[in-house]
């Protein structure tokens, strides 16, 4: 599969369908995705974390723990929260 190029312009419902067609799961702080979930848009599964409050750090550790503890069947359709340690 090709990389895809980076697309800032595009919408988030498109930026959500392409990481979900790729199988990814999309990290983000922006709380228009949760929105869109509760939409019923298809995903592979967000991680979601605060803009104020959560460091580089802490999304550092909860990738790396996501990573070694969770599967791509597992994370299917779920947002899951980035917390401040």
């Amino acid at each position: 599969m090709r990389p895809q190029p980076e697309c800032p312009g595009d919408t988030d419902k498109v930026h959500l369908q392409r990481a979900a067609e790729n199988g990814r799961v999309l990290c983000t702080s922006d709380a228009d995705f949760l929105i869109l979930t509760q939409e019923h848009a298809k995903h592979a599964g967000i991680i979601f974390g605060q803009k104020q409050g959560v460091s580089i750090g802490d999304w550092v550790r909860y990738i790396h723990h996501f990573h070694a503890t969770k599967t791509a069947e597992e994370v299917v359709g779920m947002v899951f929260f980035v917390e401040r340690h």
